[in-house]
This record gives C-alpha cells, sequence and structure tokens, in this order.
C-alpha cells in the first residue's frame, strides 16, 4: 500500500502492486500536506492546511481520530516505531505529540524559529524535527526535552531526516548539495556526504543500516557504499 496527499483536500490509499485505488478520504477542508504510515500498517496520519490531523483506518478508509491544537498548516507527521503515538509538525513551529486513539497531546515541543518541515522518530523513541530555521532539534519526548540542536544545515530548508535501524545515527538533507549524518550519542556530525549537484530533498537508510540512499533535483540517486556505522 502507499498513501498520496492532494491539494484537492484529499487523500487516497493504493494498492501497490495493482496502482488500484482503494480508498479515496475526503475529511479535510483545505489541502493535504502530509501523510505517513504507522509502522503496523493500520494507520494513516494526515495533516494539511486546516491546521488539522486526522487519523485513518488503513482497512476501511474511515477517519477515526481528529487532532487539533496546531494553529496554523500541518506540514510534517510521523509515528512511533511502536505505532502508539504519532508525531506532527506544523508552520506555527511547534511540534505536537500525540498518544493514539486519544484526542489529548501528549506534549508541544517548541523551539524552532521556522516551519517544521520534517519528523522522524527512532526506535528508542528518540524525535527528531527539522526545519526551515536550518536546524534538527533531537528531542526526548517522554521528558518534554529537547537533547540537541543540529545546526550543520545553517540558513537552509531541512527537507528530510531518517535514523538508521538501531537509531545509533540520524541522516539529514536540506536544500544545499550534501547529506549530514549525526551520531545521536553525542550529537557531532559523523560525514558529509556530498555528490549531489543540486538540493538533497529525500533519504532512507536500508534495513540493514549500512546504506543510505538520498534523492535530489538533479535527477539522479546516489548512494553512499562507505559502511555509515563503524
Amino acid at each position: 500500500m502507499f498513501a498520496s496527499a492532494s491539494h484537492d483536500c484529499t487523500v487516497r490509499i493504493w494498492h501497490g502492486r495493482s496502482t488500484e485505488c482503494v480508498h479515496i478520504m475526503s475529511a479535510h477542508s483545505r489541502s493535504v500536506e502530509t501523510v505517513s504510515f504507522s509502522p503496523d500498517g493500520m494507520w494513516l496520519v494526515s495533516g494539511g492546511w486546516d491546521t488539522r490531523a486526522l487519523i485513518w483506518s488503513v482497512q476501511t478508509g474511515e477517519m477515526v481520530q481528529e487532532l487539533r491544537g496546531h494553529t496554523a498548516a500541518v506540514q510534517s507527521s510521523a509515528f512511533s516505531s511502536d505505532s502508539q503515538r504519532v508525531a506532527t509538525g506544523s508552520w506555527d513551529r511547534s511540534v505536537r505529540v500525540w498518544e493514539l486513539h486519544d484526542d489529548k497531546e501528549v506534549v508541544t515541543l517548541q523551539g524552532h524559529l521556522g516551519n517544521v518541515a520534517c519528523l522522524c522518530f527512532s526506535v528508542t523513541g528518540i524525535l527528531a524535527s527539522g526545519s526551515w530555521d536550518g536546524t534538527v532539534r533531537v528531542w526526548l519526548p517522554q521528558q518534554h526535552t529537547c537533547l540537541y540542536v543540529l545546526g550543520g544545515h545553517e540558513r537552509v530548508w531541512v527537507r528530510s531526516l531518517a535514523f538508521s535501524v538501531e537509531g545509533l545515527v540520524l541522516a539529514s538533507t536540506a536544500e544545499g548539495d550534501m547529506v549530514r549524518i549525526w551520531d545521536m550519542a553525542n550529537g557531532k556530525c559523523l560525514k558529509l556526504l556530498q555528490g549531489h549537484k543540486d538540493s538533497a530533498y529525500g533519504c532512507v537508510f536500508t534495513p540493514g543500516g549500512e546504506l543510505l540512499t538520498s534523492g535530489s533535483d538533479q535527477l539522479d540517486v546516489d548512494e553512499d557504499k562507505d559502511k555509515i556505522i563503524k
């Protein structure tokens, strides 16, 4: 299954092999900016310009939860690894963490000076957020604490984040041409991966966590064949 978000205010779930549209969900009143599946594949979160985040049943396509609290567009979202919590990032510069099937937010995390463009949970429950302010913030949501402020992408929009399988390192991409790898033990930058000729928009680790693939405006894909984790 894969999902798509649209300016027509709908969210669609598609069957990956047949490309058949399984569900069309239309509860948003304005453009939808983000969709994310829960790791267990049972739920989908969507967020958009109506300032709401909605939780959907993947099986039925029905909306099961509405999350209100942001005061501007919801631009990013991510589920925790146990599928019990969902984080949302907004143009109001805040990150909010919610319990699945509970309308009350767990915590509001503030500190970014720009829109929160991307979010990612590690398997250990650490949450990373990337912003238009050029920083990545690493949070301990349970303690309501910011662990690190990673400032290597200064003055550029941080576009995507990815934790390695064990959560030991974090990859970040931004509007510049470099991908950065961060050590979660100390918040230090381990590597700068260079090669893209334009902005890097997305990144993902392989299941083994030793390779990272990144995508760019240059219409090709680079793979770092060095081991990320030593």
